[in-house]
């Protein structure tokens, strides 16, 4: 998206094959977390631009990963690499 996102808590992106270099978060969007199911493991990247119009990313993380905003919610990146995994070799 290009355009201003207006009362936009997060933006998720999920990577895939076509996708096009990264910026930090969407315009208007306070956070952005981006998911890169496209390497050998599963990664989660959080973006926050800071007052300065700069941004803040953290390293990528793999594992289970536990988020407090904009609400409680657990990632299981190892679970969904397995899942991921599954389908591509047609078992799941």
């Amino acid at each position: 998206m290009r355009e201003p996102l207006n009362d936009v808590l997060l933006a998720v992106t999920i990577l895939s094959p076509g996708s096009i270099g990264e910026n930090c978060a969407f315009k208007g969007s306070p956070r952005r977390w981006v998911i890169d199911p496209l390497r050998e493991r599963m990664t989660f990247t959080e973006h926050i631009p800071g007052s300065d119009g700069e941004c803040w990313s953290s390293s990528p993380r793999v594992g289970r990963v536990d988020l407090e905003w904009p609400w409680p919610v657990t990632l299981d990146l190892p679970a969904l690499t397995a899942q991921r995994r599954a389908r591509l070799a047609g078992i799941g």
